[in-house]
């Protein structure tokens, strides 16, 4: 009998990528809102009681968060893999779980989450009693591609009354494979955060710093994925406003330098200003020891939605 993709012969196992949301956590803050982080407990086999494995980033000032850091867990097939999410409320820089605020919890299994793919459910013994957790759980395909790119904005909104913008960028992929940027499919898709910038301070053209992403993690190792690109500016009081958005895969900017014409590429509500995306791609696995083959995309977006490009090579 064939073997299921992504099973070895050490037994039924496959790799899974969860990423985790809330929304409506408890303020414990007096002074400003939550800064909240999320924990993943694990029961080892045999036992009953909880071990940590992971956690995720302290996020700032925010009772929503989208956490960009991912739990990857081996799922085993043939177990029952109990699962705990506490959120807690980061009050200072001590490691110890115990010197902070306690927001809530879930507890599901690994098979369960496999099986839904997307979670959304009320945390338990939480403070408020309409907080919720979000959990997505995606199947990770074997890919050894990593994704090096940069990017950069020219002539940004001015968000702020008084001052420039302070912009960062997202990207995020759908819980379903989305591959037709013309598809209505898109404004119907559920997005998880794969990737969020640092923010640039008081910059209306900024430049991010360069980043590193495996492509299984980033498109599950498919090109042919639609990305969502979200350009927002930071705001520490307010809530965050949006400057534009665009949809392109990975296949979509490496692809732009062979054509000689731009694009048109379907923007949400808000326009997108100029912005500038380098990206420097191992394109394909090494072709010898250390040998990996190198491109790099200039892309060029007006506030037409068009994108234009240039092609370097190292």
């Amino acid at each position: 009998m064939a073997m299921a993709p992504g099973l070895g012969q050490q037994g039924l196992v496959s790799r899974v990528e969860i990423s985790v949301a809330c929304r409506k956590l408890a303020d414990m803050d007096l002074t400003s809102k939550s800064d909240p982080m999320c924990v993943l407990m694990m029961c080892p086999p045999g036992t009953r009681n909880y071990r940590e494995q992971d956690r995720t980033e302290m996020l700032k000032d925010t009772l929503n968060p989208d956490f960009q850091h991912k739990f990857v867990v081996d799922f085993h097939f043939e177990e029952h893999q109990k699962v705990m999410f506490c959120l807690y409320d980061i009050d200072s820089h001590s490691t110890q779980l115990s010197d902070h605020d306690f927001l809530g919890q879930f507890e599901s299994t690994i098979g369960e989450l496999v099986s839904r793919r997307r979670v959304e459910a009320p945390l338990a013994k939480s403070p408020r009693r309409d907080s919720t957790i979000i959990i997505t759980c995606i199947e990770l395909q074997h890919c050894k591609e990593i994704l090096q790119m940069q990017l950069c904005g020219s002539q940004l909104d001015k968000k702020d009354f008084l001052g420039k913008s302070d912009p960062y960028f997202e990207v995020s992929k759908p819980l379903s494979p989305v591959v037709d940027s013309s598809s209505s499919e898109l404004l119907r898709a559920q997005w998880t955060l794969v990737y969020r910038s640092a923010v640039v301070r008081k910059n209306l053209n900024p430049t991010w710093q360069p980043t590193q992403l495996k492509l299984s993690q980033m498109c599950n190792g498919n090109k042919s994925i639609i990305l969502r690109w979200d350009c927002i500016d930071w705001n520490k009081r307010m809530k965050h406003s949006h400057i534009g958005t665009f949809y392109a895969s990975v296949a979509d900017i490496l692809r732009e330098y062979e054509n000689s014409n731009s694009r048109v590429v379907p923007s949400l509500r808000h326009p997108v200003r100029p912005h500038e995306f380098l990206s420097d791609n191992p394109s394909r696995d090494a072709v010898g020891p250390g040998q990996p083959v190198r491109q790099a995309i200039l892309c060029t977006i007006d506030n037409h939605g068009r994108y234009n490009h240039g092609f370097l090579r190292d």
